[in-house]
């Protein structure tokens, strides 16, 4: 992914962006970690570079859409958590990059129980 302007061209990585993306999701308070998501199609998940990682690109017209899968801790509010990370994404990858964000799509694929809430 690259930009250009009357100094040059400025090429930002896809690694780089699913870094931002992944570091932001997991600053939420109520996400326990990333996961490759299983539940879509398997072609996507071995096309999708970094899509083992939790998080994935795709270039559209009208930006940049990103998909994270997302693991919660049990009893926190999905929706909440969801959207705080769709948030918290779209804020970290627009001000660190300048990229027009389209869409964030938040993949809610485990919940997470520890031993001491079972």
């Amino acid at each position: 992914m690259d930009f250009s302007n009357e100094l040059g061209t400025v090429e930002i990585s896809e690694e780089v962006l699913c870094t931002i993306a992944s570091v932001a999701a997991n600053e939420v308070e109520g996400v326990v970690g990333l996961a490759a998501s299983l539940g879509g199609n398997l072609k996507d998940l071995l096309t999708k570079k970094y899509a083992g990682k939790g998080i994935s690109l795709e270039m559209a017209e009208g930006g940049l859409s990103i998909t994270a899968s997302i693991i919660v801790k049990y009893r926190c509010n999905v929706q909440d958590v969801a959207v705080k990370v769709q948030d918290a994404i779209l804020s970290a990858v627009h001000d660190m990059t300048n990229y027009q964000v389209s869409a964030v799509n938040v993949n809610v694929v485990n919940i997470q129980i520890t031993d001491g809430e079972k």
